[in-house]
């Protein structure tokens, strides 16, 4: 009986290798693995699609109706890929970790107020609206403004009315949220289509 045991051992090995070689399992991915978690664990630094993903849930399910930021998590997950990431911890400056904050705190209490927080443009909590508006217009738009200057300088002259959301009436009309809602979408569905309304020179834009 020994001796079986002994041969069933030896047979076992090289099929727990082989499984582990088929399956692409090694030590080093799951090295990466653990300290990625243990990242976003403790509120260090934080993996930019976890970040994102955690942000686009809270913003999805905790501003909507009215307070709604986004009208899906394919769009949302597209405007947070070009927002700069930031940290967990942040509850100020133009980041995802500050945006993911207000959502968290929208499924509580003042949500009008966290929810435009936690919104592409931060109404100047998480970041300064036109800064943030230029930061997305740089990477979603980049043909649009030539420098980041004359992005700021044409965001100046948009009047702010507050509080955005992505309902209709915010999709037309000359102001801030107007432009910032077709940069949203020019990300999230179709930039041939919406970038061009975010241009200050375009005479045809639905934000005139």
């Amino acid at each position: 009986m020994t001796y079986r045991r002994a041969a069933i051992a030896v047979v076992f090995v090289p099929l727990a290798v082989s499984c582990a070689s088929i399956l692409g399992i090694d030590k080093a991915e799951l090295q990466t693995t653990s300290s990625t978690d243990a990242g976003d664990a403790d509120g260090a630094t934080s993996h930019p699609k976890a970040l994102c993903a955690d942000y686009c849930a809270k913003a999805l399910a905790n501003c909507n109706g009215q307070f709604e930021l986004y009208p899906s998590l394919p769009f949302c997950l597209a405007v947070c890929a070009a927002l700069p990431p930031g940290e967990r911890t942040d509850v100020s400056g133009d980041t995802v970790g500050c945006r993911l904050h207000f959502a968290e705190s929208a499924g509580q209490i003042e949500k009008q107020f966290n929810c435009s927080a936690a919104g592409p443009g931060g109404n100047g909590v998480c970041g300064d609206n036109c800064d943030s508006w230029c930061t997305l217009e740089a990477k979603v738009c980049p043909s649009i403004y030539a420098s980041t200057d004359d992005c700021l300088a044409a965001c100046q002259t948009f009047p702010v009315i507050g509080n955005y959301n992505d309902n209709l009436p915010t999709q037309t009309g000359n102001s801030f949220e107007c432009r910032l809602y077709h940069v949203t979408a020019a990300a999230g569905i179709d930039p041939m289509f919406h970038c061009p309304h975010t241009d200050i020179k375009n005479l045809q834009t639905p934000c005139k």
